[in-house]
């Protein structure tokens, strides 16, 4: 039974639906928000960036982003219709006013043009990627020529290093950076987020 609970659960973490799925969202708002905090302090944002967020759940770091933007705009993109319209409620003043804009979208198949964005980032959502290579391709994809790029995960927790999780970003996340062109290419360590161990993968077109 509780095995059966915790993959219902995981289940809802990747596409979060119904009331069920609202209070996940908000569960994750306040889970995750040093390493939101942190995420946005890397991004160096300026004040007329077009940024990217890849999974951006119920909208809390579209919210911190567009307070910071004078001419800039901000969009998030999720799989999870239910949290596209959680963050649009949370951030309808915004969209209102043309700084940000929340749509359905992967990052498989990201629905911008070519060289679109002064920075793309995501924040605990590359683990529900389906294809990452793909994904890597299509953010080098509508990333600017000197745009960046910011993936924050989970690798560790009490101190002990998930292996799967620093094989996956050895093996896979930055030889796949690498071989789509991304340059300053690196693996900085983030603030423990309850008793987790935060890092975030960075790199630059």
């Amino acid at each position: 039974m509780k095995i059966r609970l915790t993959r219902f659960i995981e289940a809802y973490y990747g596409n979060p639906k119904g009331i069920f799925g609202l209070w996940i969202g908000e569960k994750m708002v306040k889970q995750h928000q040093p390493e939101t905090f942190w995420t946005i302090d890397l991004i160096k944002l300026q004040p007329n960036d077009k940024v990217l967020e890849l999974g951006c759940g119920a909208g809390f770091a579209i919210q911190l982003l567009q307070n910071q933007l004078t001419d800039g705009h901000v969009i998030g993109i999720d799989l999870s219709k239910t949290m596209v319209r959680s963050a649009t409620i949370r951030n309808k003043k915004a969209i209102k006013s043309g700084r940000a804009e929340i749509r359905y979208g992967s990052a498989e198949e990201i629905p911008y043009p070519n060289s679109s964005f002064d920075k793309v980032f995501s924040i605990h959502s590359i683990y529900f990627w389906d294809d990452l290579p793909r994904s890597i391709n299509e953010i080098f994809r509508v990333l600017k020529p000197g745009g960046s790029v910011i993936i924050t995960l989970s690798y560790g927790k009490g101190g002990v290093v998930y292996n799967h999780i620093q094989n996956m970003i050895d093996q896979q996340i930055i030889p796949c950076m690498l071989r789509v062109g991304f340059s300053n290419t690196n693996q900085i360590i983030g603030p423990d987020s309850r008793v987790f161990n935060t890092v975030a993968v960075t790199g630059v077109k």
